[in-house]
């Protein structure tokens, strides 16, 4: 099963942006919540109950703007809907730890032949891709995932990893320190619109309820409030339409399956 969970904070318990002296409220902080995901038997954005020891602190999952993960994420939309070549999506769970090794190898080289390496003839073009366009980086969190999606044909990968961060005496952060989960590629769609669905309905009530409330001293711009929450919405819905369109830009798969032979050529062999 994949699912993404959510919880928004109550209104009266989100807390104003600010200091005593100037306090406002907007929508990114109305979407104020918990937010965690279900992979077949693993939650992602789920502290570890050393974690929450450690912290003292008693919530279970990953506390911040929801809006902050929906930026994210969608951001990897008109990209993942393109298929990768098959002998990389075989290897999604290795990539980056084979690419890393592959640095390594060239990390002696002089200075500007390893920055010609790198940014030019082999590691950036193989790896861009990986990093920028189909994952992102939750590293406003405190141990934060690289959390990516990689479609062959009508199958996907979810794979999420912190590269092994931990607390002080090596107390892991979340129950689910990396992993893979592969689905249909249409699951994976229909479970991203329920959840874009499920969010921005919730939302509406929350918009309403604070074009309701009397916010005393806190600033916040009500009729700008509705529009851009509207606004919003159909940014949101523009990004999710494009998991089921071709790739706007089309990656050039030749050059980066020839250099990922190149890198799997150059690794020791065990």
């Amino acid at each position: 099963m994949f699912k993404i969970h959510f919880q928004l904070q109550e209104l009266d318990k989100i807390v104003p942006w600010g200091d005593e002296t100037h306090q406002s409220m907007h929508w990114y902080g109305l979407t104020d919540g918990l937010l965690w995901i279900t992979a077949g038997n693993q939650n992602i954005y789920e502290y570890s109950q050393e974690a929450r020891a450690f912290w003292n602190e008693e919530i279970q999952y990953n506390n911040y703007q929801i809006s902050r993960f929906l930026q994210d994420f969608s951001g990897t939309f008109p990209f993942i809907c393109e298929s990768v070549p098959e002998q990389i999506y075989d290897n999604i769970e290795n990539f980056m730890a084979f690419t890393d090794k592959w640095k390594l190898i060239h990390e002696d080289l002089p200075d500007d032949v390893f920055d010609k390496w790198y940014f030019d003839e082999a590691y950036c073009p193989l790896t861009e891709w990986f990093y920028q366009q189909n994952s992102f980086d939750s590293g406003h969190l405190t141990g934060g995932y690289q959390i990516g999606c990689f479609r062959f044909q009508d199958k996907i990968k979810f794979w999420w990893d912190n590269d092994g961060r931990m607390l002080e005496n090596h107390i892991p952060v979340w129950t689910s320190q990396k992993g893979i989960y592969e689905m249909k590629y249409a699951d994976f769609v229909r479970e991203v619109q329920n959840f874009f669905a499920e969010f921005f309905q919730k939302m509406d009530i929350q918009i309403q309820d604070a074009v309701r409330k009397d916010w005393g001293r806190v600033q916040l711009d009500k009729n700008q409030l509705i529009k851009e929450h509207q606004t919003t919405k159909e940014h949101f819905q523009q990004k999710i339409h494009a998991l089921s369109q071709n790739p706007e830009f089309p990656r050039d798969w030749d050059t980066i399956s020839a250099l990922w032979e190149k890198c799997l050529e150059e690794l020791p062999q065990n």
